[in-house]
């Protein structure tokens, strides 16, 4: 197994609220990269494939939209 990073895209909801003029990050469990995945697999069940392919397509998908999401942040062209 691979100890490699991968983009995650970071946190899907993060929440910033501010308390006695302290500013704080609370961010929920789920990485973007899990929420693009969970869509992914939704939009995806129709088709008829194994649960492991399924997994496997839905998060190729999700790593690929985390990968556009940082490009475009980075200027790059639509």
């Amino acid at each position: 197994m691979s100890d490699t990073k991968h983009d995650d895209g970071g946190f899907a909801f993060p929440l910033t609220f501010v308390f006695e003029g302290t500013t704080y990050d609370w961010v929920p469990g789920m990485t973007l990269l899990d929420w693009f995945a969970g869509q992914m697999a939704l939009a995806s069940f129709t088709d008829c494939w194994s649960n492991e392919a399924l997994a496997r397509r839905a998060y190729d998908l999700a790593e690929a939209l985390v990968a556009e999401k940082r490009r475009r942040k980075r200027g790059g062209r639509r």
